[in-house]
């Protein structure tokens, strides 16, 4: 459930009054169209009339009956952008986006007509964004999506006239108040929930590389972090003494976080955090390099699994506001890196229960079908989607919405994984025993197959 204290501040930021989603009529489209807005004055009448009622299911009903129909792409656009401004005064913003992104704003008859376009897809994103208060990064990723589309917004809206005399528009201006209160709030929660959970594991752990783990946490709960605290990180790394077989690594942390601070330096703050996770990622390879049990490797896969999410959102915003896919070469091998970071969980598995069940002193604890029968096949649903992940990657142009949606169902997969494995459900030893078999054979055939697909790691370093 959401927590309501969060949630609280965004019902007094307006979203979306009704009066800002004009359904256009076809006389809107430009004089272009002057006869067949006659031939279908009564249609886009009846239409109008049903959107105003709120009667929206009728008003879907008649513009995807004309859509099916034989139209000329004019029309066709109309249609798209009324079907999604149905769907947006539903507060379905999804479903609003698919009409939204069918539109190419360059086939428009009048710039300004694409200007309105890029506020109400600015409109769906800021009301996704503001239904993730408990989720700060995807929440981040839309309010960004939003701010890229009112740029866009802008440009339009101010095609064909000079900067200094062009009037702004009062409709972008809200959305961009909008989107800054929401983006202030999403780095406050952040900040002050991450902190309150670094406090906690920092009196936990007491390693070596402890205090310079600390200060990466603190950056990347930044959205803007600063010149000087990444400069200091630079520094400690520098000064990190290690074994001489993992200077390489160390090596590669430093370049990536050069290239952040290089982006910081020109103001290319998304670009920056993109360079900084990726470092931290190379950073958390040093430690727990010798993982011994089913937990400990399923954490680790789930955490680096969430920083190559993180690095997903990243990549996407980059590629909307500058069509740069240069980073690209770092998603693909932070995504194969996942392959091996869970290659050793089912033989581990396997290991541990083998000699659960040869177990003499406690014969109460020798069965262990709970919490396998639920903890495997979640474990092998993640694993496909990484593999689905990795086919995305290789397409062109790349799918963002197919790529994030995949990313986070590995996640959400290994995410119940791991709290099963922490919190096991509690069974009857007769009900345990009756599945048992089921159990090792479900373990045996995962192993055969890892050990069919198993690739080492590649050698290959970034190219950028």
């Amino acid at each position: 459930m959401l927590n309501q204290r969060r949630l609280s501040p965004f019902l007094i930021l307006p979203i979306l009054p009704l009066a800002i989603l004009p359904i256009l009529l076809a006389m809107m489209w430009g004089a272009l169209v002057l006869e067949a807005a006659e031939k279908n004055a009564d249609f886009d009448l009846q239409s109008q009339a049903y959107f105003s009622a709120q009667d929206y299911s009728q008003a879907m009903s008649m513009y995807n009956q004309r859509l099916e129909s034989s139209v000329q792409p004019w029309e066709k656009n109309r249609l798209l952008y009324n079907l999604g401004t149905i769907e947006l005064a539903q507060n379905k913003s999804a479903e609003a986006l698919f009409y939204f992104q069918q539109i190419k704003p360059e086939n428009l008859a009048l710039p300004y007509l694409a200007s309105h376009l890029y506020i109400n897809i600015s409109t769906a994103y800021l009301k996704i964004a503001a239904a993730l208060s408990s989720e700060s990064d995807k929440q981040h990723f839309f309010i960004e999506m939003a701010l890229i589309a009112l740029k866009r917004a802008e440009e339009f809206d101010c095609a064909g006239e000079k900067v200094h005399s062009c009037a702004p528009n009062p409709r972008i201006e809200e959305k961009h108040k909008l989107a800054q209160a929401l983006l202030e709030q999403n780095q406050k929660i952040r900040f002050d929930d991450g902190m309150q959970k670094l406090s906690v594991q920092k009196d936990k752990d007491a390693s070596p590389l402890e205090p310079i783990k600390y200060d990466y946490e603190v950056l990347l709960l930044q959205l803007n972090p600063s010149l000087a605290d990444v400069k200091k990180l630079i520094g400690e790394i520098d000064r990190l003494k290690i074994e001489e077989g993992a200077q390489q690594k160390i090596s590669q942390i430093k370049v990536l976080l050069e290239e952040s601070l290089s982006n910081l330096k020109s103001h290319q703050n998304i670009e920056a955090r993109f360079f900084l996770i990726a470092s931290f990622d190379e950073f958390e390879m040093l430690s727990h390099l010798h993982e011994t049990s089913p937990i400990t490797i399923m954490q680790r896969a789930l955490d680096h699994s969430i920083r190559t999410l993180q690095l997903i959102y990243l990549f996407q915003l980059i590629y909307e506001r500058q069509g740069n896919d240069e980073a690209l070469p770092i998603l693909i091998f932070q995504q194969k890196r996942i392959g091996n970071l869970v290659a050793p969980f089912i033989s581990t598995v396997l290991e541990q229960e083998t000699a659960s069940y040869h177990q003499k002193e406690h014969p109460d604890q020798q069965c262990q079908e709970s919490p396998w029968d639920q903890a495997i096949p979640l474990f092998d649903h993640g694993l496909n989607n990484t593999q689905e992940v990795e086919k995305e990657l290789s397409k062109t142009p790349i799918q963002a919405a197919s790529l994030i949606a995949y990313q986070e169902a590995v996640v959400s997969a290994w995410k119940e994984t791991l709290n099963l494995l922490m919190n096991p459900p509690q069974k009857k030893l007769n009900e345990a025993n009756q599945n048992l078999n089921e159990s090792f054979r479900l373990i045996q055939e995962m192993y055969m197959e890892d050990q069919a697909k198993s690739v080492p790691e590649p050698n290959e370093r970034y190219s950028w």
